[in-house]
């Protein structure tokens, strides 16, 4: 392309040429291409199956002797799980991490080995209730909004003695069981969601399970009209009045306010944790907490523990969950359940063990912003990772958003009110899970106490919006980051504080390929640098940018 090209492609705004070629500039990892799935996951319910079926893999079951291989660890309760998570001031960059691939698929590394779900006078994270709530074994057949996993564990136990295990996510559910010697096996999970087995015999022996958990706890879909209100009074947090007050200052900062919708709430959230980046830890203010969440330093850890102290003083469930490799974060959303919240880390190298042999579970899109340090960490897999390969992932069904969503006046389609609006997900075809269009989440109209209940006044009309979008990206190879920036402007003045969307699309009716999200700044403005998936077709795509709006505003896309 001539150089008077290149800058004719500069000056449009409104939308842009992107050209993936078929070889990658340096050494990403190319993912396999798709294998058609060999049918239906199946599994008979209340027995232990030969085999199960999740998307494009056939996962046997994991050997039942007692064996152990050379990477497994023995779990016997003296060490695995913590009573007690207080905040360090060692910020620096993490060493080589080892992270033990207990389930297949793998969730690496989102193992849940200890969460925390309440927060102490000294921000010391603990469990609310340490009481253990009987987990029936469901025998029920496989349901296709939940994801399949094997587990296979080596225990040491007393009789009737509780043992911590591992689970896959909040909400899973034991399907099925056996364990070498044969023995009974009770299960419990805490008011944190800890797991707990509990065996009639002394000794050491071999737990294999099949679990399943909702997949909308990897990959939420937020209600975009959903409240702090919302959410049940009893899961609600009640923090120490000083901790509440010293959050405040943090909240402050980040710019959210209490009576933004949570999905505005959670992307500032997400967003600024994200931004974290490893460095040693300034005396701001002698306050540990503080210190870490307003300067934004500190690994995966500090990430979390800070975010749920501050999501929790805005009234949001949210939970530390840590492994022996990763810490990250749960919170509640209303009518969705409890979902998982990555802020990501900073580590020398993820060294993945007993992986060779299992398939790495595919999380489905992520819909809160992705900042560039954040895109590119090892918990996402992308690099600095040893001991699973990019073959290894599941490549699982997929959703694209239509773009025309964002185009229809205010509620064309629908029954009206403050509710309507994009975006509107149809099935697509199969994609790289966090790489294809995100599932859209249509707004929630008609709820007790919201505007257009009968009988009420009508809201006031959305400001419409439009975007701005440019980019310096003419040719980009997969797997390397694109960088756009814009504005959505409301009237004559930026819009703050919206939700922006970036995409791929062939035709600029349907998108091909969610890149991720942001959020727009004081004046409108968003800048951000996003991988290209390695999954997408060689082609020529345009780029755009989309805001499903809120509570104010319209929805809208780029040109």
């Amino acid at each position: 392309m001539s150089p008077r090209a290149v800058q004719q492609a500069m000056a449009r705004p409104l939308a842009l040429l992107l050209i993936l070629l078929a070889l990658p500039a340096r050494a990403e990892p190319v993912l396999h291409e798709y294998v058609p799935a060999p049918g239906e996951r199946s599994a008979k319910p209340g027995a232990l199956p030969a085999e199960i079926h999740v998307d494009d893999r056939t996962l046997p079951r994991p050997p039942t002797d007692t064996a152990r291989a050379p990477e497994e660890r023995v779990l016997d309760g003296a060490e695995q799980r913590m009573d007690r998570i207080t905040a360090d001031r060692t910020t620096t960059h993490d060493g080589t991490l080892r992270y033990r691939a207990e389930f297949n698929p793998s969730v690496v590394p989102f193992k849940r080995m200890t969460a925390m779900d309440a927060v102490g006078e000294d921000y010391a994270l603990r469990v609310r209730d340490r009481s253990l709530r009987p987990v029936r074994v469901a025998k029920v057949p496989p349901s296709p909004d939940r994801d399949l996993f094997w587990g296979s564990l080596v225990l040491r136990v007393e009789r009737d003695r509780p043992v911590p295990i591992p689970s896959v996510a909040a909400g899973a559910r034991i399907l099925s069981y056996t364990t070498t010697p044969a023995t009974t096996a009770r299960f419990y999970r805490d008011s944190a969601d800890n797991y707990w087995v509990r065996v009639g015999r002394r000794g050491q022996l071999r737990l294999v399970f099949l679990t399943d958990a909702p997949r909308r706890y990897f990959s939420p879909q937020v209600p975009p009209l959903a409240r702090v209100s919302d959410i049940p009074r009893e899961l609600r947090p009640d923090l120490p009045e000083r901790v509440r007050r010293a959050a405040q200052r943090v909240i402050h900062q980040i710019g959210v306010s209490p009576r933004a919708t949570l999905l505005r709430q959670l992307d500032r959230l997400v967003a600024y944790f994200r931004n974290f980046r490893p460095g040693p830890l300034p005396r701001i203010t002698g306050d540990t907490y503080l210190d870490i969440a307003l300067s934004q330093k500190g690994v995966c850890r500090h990430r979390s523990f800070a975010f749920v102290i501050t999501a929790q003083s805005l009234g949001i469930p949210a939970r530390y969950v840590q492994n022996e490799a990763h810490a990250f974060t749960e919170v509640f959303v209303p009518r969705m359940g409890w979902t998982r919240i990555d802020l990501g880390g900073a580590s020398n190298e993820l060294q993945v063990l007993g992986a060779n042999d299992k398939a790495v579970h595919s999380p489905g899109p992520d819909p809160f912003p992705s900042p560039s340090r954040y895109a590119t960490g090892y918990s996402r897999l992308n690099r600095n990772v040893s001991g699973v390969r990019p073959s290894q992932r599941i490549r699982r069904s997929a959703y694209r958003v239509d773009l025309e969503s964002y185009r229809r006046p205010p509620g064309a389609g629908t029954t009206g009110g403050r509710g309507s609006g994009p975006p509107t997900a149809t099935p697509a075809a199969t994609g790289e899970p966090g790489e294809a269009g995100a599932p859209g989440a249509p707004g929630e109209v008609g709820e007790p106490g919201e505007p257009g209940e009968p009988g009420e006044p009508p809201p006031p009309p959305r400001t419409p919006t439009r975007i701005v979008l440019s980019s310096d990206t003419v040719t980009v190879y997969r797997g390397e980051q694109v960088s756009v920036w814009g504005q959505v402007i409301a009237g004559s003045k930026g819009a703050s504080g919206l939700r922006v969307e970036i995409y791929l699309s062939r035709d600029g009716r349907t998108s091909d390929a969610l890149l991720g999200a942001t959020v727009t700044g004081l004046d409108g403005r968003f800048s951000v640098s996003l991988p290209v998936p390695t999954a997408v077709r060689v082609g020529r795509y345009r780029v755009y940018a989309a805001t499903p709006g809120d509570q104010d505003h319209e929805p809208s896309v780029s040109r």
